[in-house]
């Protein structure tokens, strides 16, 4: 995946699950901006829940360079709405 990074002219489209801010991450996001820094186009969507660790401000260097990153389903209160959707048993 690093490598089709590194070499993307037109554009990086980068949904995954689970994204952390480790050695990796970090990696794969050295990448994305260097994509970024070559004219292409970069999107990257994480979900909320597999990469509940990672800081908001991660994405800085990748929006600073005209990047964008998301993130799929945000966690609230709100997406436990069963307890709000109750209603009787049958007897």
């Amino acid at each position: 995946m690093l490598a089709a990074i590194d070499t993307a002219q037109a554009s990086v489209c980068l949904e995954i699950y689970t994204y952390s801010a480790d050695a990796l991450g970090e990696r794969f996001l050295e990448a994305l901006v260097r994509a970024r820094q070559r004219g292409a186009s970069v999107r990257v969507l994480v979900d909320a829940l597999g990469s509940i660790g990672l800081p908001t401000a991660f994405w800085k260097p990748l929006r600073a360079a005209g990047g964008e990153a998301r993130v799929f389903k945000p966690l609230s209160l709100d997406r436990v709405g069963i307890r709000r959707q109750w209603r009787a048993l049958p007897d």
